[in-house]
């Protein structure tokens, strides 16, 4: 480090140049003023301006100290030295105070005192007070000076003299100094240092914890974790725990260097227990609903986001708790519902199974019962249900409603059927009204003699009809035409024996004499169930 030489002669020469060598009492205050003007500390501070390295503040106090006790050793008879001008204060009974800096003891006392003890005189002194005192080698008082400052104090014999030792004084002055920087350097600076990890987590949660700073093969770490956490890993400067119990801990982290020095790190986490979502919605359903609305209770909770999952039926997600449902499918389905914290991330899920039930089965049948004339049916009837018939834009709400269309055409038809569970089914259909029209009995007599035969609003051209047991077997047929009109129907017997009473099918096939082919029975295979009575009991 470069340095540059300051005399403290110069510093206050220029006040006293033109004055006695002896300065009389009313220079005294101008003294004064000169010296609480100037603060030895900027003096030297300035030398140091430039320099890239900047010493401590208590590096300054030791070359102050060096400094003025070099000083007031070099008093020139052509300069007026302040140290001297302070000792010859002292002798002559004045007061004279030196400035200090930061309330911090002033280093001249001790030293002035010294003197007095020691009547240490320098051998170019032109103050006459002492003139007859034995002087002392310039030297050896610079070194009994230094002395004073370590601890105990030491007194030199002014009859002894010494050579001193300048290169043993620098080193001395430089093991102080490093002494000092390592004394700073075994310090751990808590701003080197800091920790890190989530402070908010759930039970089950694995969290990392990490110590950033100025880790090395200088400093040792060493981790204490709470009762309710698990170590999962560790390495020199991070840890991964699993909190196993709600409630507020801390994670603490000592760092310790080789000389014994310690620094501790605490983190507060807070630990919270997952809660399982409220649930909004119909766990008995019918298939064929659709949009059916779910959501959770607490759906005004904006720090939490819901995840929906329905197994088998379909679903559409609306919005953060809700979702709506299409139950297609009959049988047992399940709902997933996950809650996430996104604070703490605390995770649960609620799992609700669900009942589809299934919706009512069956077709509808249109018999004729005479021209533009049609009974309807609902195949799958049972007693309970309930019936919504729209026919012709006229709604019935019977089991087997009559309709006369106005004229040949089609027509639209539509049931809505709702069965003891509630669940609802809807068909629709078309009804094909013409003038040509072939008609059959729902129910026949075993005692009428025409027999069960089919009625028809015109001539056929061809026919065919079978009779079926409740077994499915053929029991009956015939094909007989008379001018155009079915000629013989079934009298309820096979081989003369009369049949059971119950329930039986009729099949027709048929064309008009005009070429135009009869559509057949509602339903696809062209059969209708008709009952057998007064047969054999």
């Amino acid at each position: 480090m470069s340095s540059k030489k300051i005399l403290i002669e110069e510093l206050y020469g220029n006040a006293f140049r033109n004055e006695q060598t002896s300065p009389p009492e009313f220079t005294w205050s101008g003294i004064e003023t000169k010296l609480n003007d100037v603060s030895i500390d900027d003096a030297y501070k300035k030398t140091f301006e430039n320099e890239e390295v900047t010493p401590p503040s208590g590096l300054w106090l030791k070359i102050q100290t060096k400094l003025m006790v070099r000083d007031f050793f070099r008093f020139q008879l052509n300069k007026v030295n302040v140290y001297y001008v302070a000792a010859l204060s002292l002798l002559l009974g004045i007061g004279f105070n030196l400035p200090q800096q930061n309330n911090e003891p002033s280093v001249i006392a001790p030293i002035t005192k010294e003197i007095e003890k020691t009547n240490y005189i320098n051998e170019e002194t032109a103050i006459t007070a002492s003139s007859e005192k034995q002087s002392v080698n310039i030297e050896k008082q610079e070194a009994a000076i230094l002395a004073l400052n370590k601890k105990p104090t030491t007194l030199i014999n002014n009859n002894v003299k010494e050579p001193v030792n300048h290169e043993k004084e620098t080193e001395t002055e430089t093991s102080s100094i490093e002494n000092f920087e390592n004394d700073e350097l075994e310090m751990i600076n808590p701003t080197d240092y800091a920790l890190f990890g989530r402070q908010k987590t759930c039970v089950g949660n694995e969290c990392v914890y990490s110590l950033k700073g100025a880790v090395n093969k200088e400093t040792a770490i060493k981790w204490n974790i709470p009762s309710n956490a698990s170590l999962v890993d560790k390495s020199e400067h991070e840890i991964r725990i699993v909190w196993n119990k709600e409630g507020v801990n801390e994670i603490e982290a000592i760092i310790e260097n080789k000389k014994g020095n310690r620094l501790n790190k605490k983190l507060s986490v807070a630990v919270d227990k997952p809660e399982t979502p409220g649930f909004k919605g119909k766990t008995e359903v019918c298939q064929g609903v659709f949009d059916a609305p779910y959501a959770v209770s607490n759906d005004k909770d904006l720090g939490k986001q819901y995840i929906w999952q329905v197994k088998k039926n379909p679903y559409t997600p609306i919005s953060n708790g809700y979702m709506k449902v299409n139950w297609q499918f009959a049988g047992l389905d399940t709902i997933i519902l996950t809650d996430i914290n996104l604070e703490n991330q605390c995770k649960s899920e609620i799992v609700i199974p669900v009942i589809v039930k299934k919706q009512p089965e069956g077709t509808v049948v249109a018999s004729m019962t005479d021209v533009t004339e049609y009974r309807f049916e609902f195949s799958g009837h049972t007693n309970g249900f309930k019936y919504v018939w729209h026919i012709n834009n006229i709604i019935y709400n019977d089991a087997f409603p009559i309709h006369k269309f106005e004229a040949s055409d089609i027509y639209d038809l539509k049931l809505e059927v709702t069965d003891l569970s509630k669940c609802k089914s809807e068909f629709k259909s078309k009804v094909n009204v013409t003038k040509h029209f072939l008609r059959v009995p729902t129910s026949y007599f075993a005692s009428n003699k025409e027999g069960y035969k089919a009625d028809v609003s015109s001539p056929l051209s061809k026919y065919r009809i079978e009779i079926f047991n409740p077994q499915n077997e053929r029991i009956w047929e015939s094909t007989l035409l008379q001018d155009g009109y079915p000629a013989e129907g079934w009298d309820g017997t096979v081989d003369g024996v009369k049949l059971q009473t119950g329930k039986y099918v009729c099949r027709i096939n048929a064309v008009f004499e005009d070429g135009t082919v009869w559509q057949g029975f509602t339903k696809s295979d062209n059969k209708v169930e008709f009952t057998l009575i007064d047969a054999q009991k």
